[in-house]
């Protein structure tokens, strides 16, 4: 593989057989690797976020709906000693 430098890219090169452009500076490389990985953590980490913010709704509103159950009862308590007759 023979490799020509690109004009006013230094680190640049384009190889003769492909005609690829290959970028020989690892500290670049190293850079995008870094910042690449730090944005899949923070999208993982939203995932993870997301997540849990649905399972807290999913809580909450069964909270509601066992507090609405519990009101019902106590506004109406003959529902209540209806539905132990009933038993």
């Amino acid at each position: 593989m023979t490799k020509i430098a690109v004009d006013g890219h230094p680190g640049l090169y384009r190889d003769t057989s492909s005609g690829a452009i290959v970028n020989d500076n690892s500290y670049e490389y190293d850079s995008y690797m870094k910042q690449y990985r730090t944005i899949q953590k923070k999208s993982h980490r939203l995932d993870i976020l997301e997540g849990n913010l649905q399972s807290l709704q999913s809580e909450i509103n069964d909270i509601k709906s066992l507090l609405l159950q519990i009101h019902e009862r106590t506004a109406n308590p003959q529902a209540i000693r209806f539905a132990q007759t009933v038993e």
